[in-house]
């Protein structure tokens, strides 16, 4: 994954539409995460990734299976989600992992998807 100051971009395989790019086509250049903008902190997991925006907004892409991009579903997406299970508050960084993703918040608290 690059990271650019506005959106962020991602080349390689897409077949779970990890790279956001709002398709599952794979990409030899950089695309653009669809929908991603004032990120500040992204981390990827195996086949999924999440971006932390600067206004504590959590969106995650890819693939869905377990409910690891925490929209309520176990929709894929190949575009990002807002995470919106359980409600965020004030998130400091985010860590997927190969199914779940860690989010630890500002005081102490963690939150465990997928």
């Amino acid at each position: 994954m690059r990271f650019s100051p506005t959106v962020p971009s991602s080349v390689g395989l897409n077949d779970y539409g990890e790279l956001g790019s709002g398709n599952f086509v794979t990409a030899f250049t950089a695309v653009p995460v669809v929908g991603v903008t004032h990120a500040v902190a992204i981390s990827t997991g195996l086949y999924h990734s999440c971006a932390l925006l600067s206004g504590v907004t959590l969106q995650c892409w890819g693939e869905n299976g377990s409910g690891q991009l925490g929209s309520g579903t176990t929709v894929t997406s190949p575009s990002a989600v807002t995470v919106s299970t359980p409600p965020l508050s004030n998130p400091a960084a985010i860590a997927p992992g190969v199914i779940p993703y860690l989010c630890p918040f500002r005081r102490s608290r963690f939150l465990l998807g997928g």
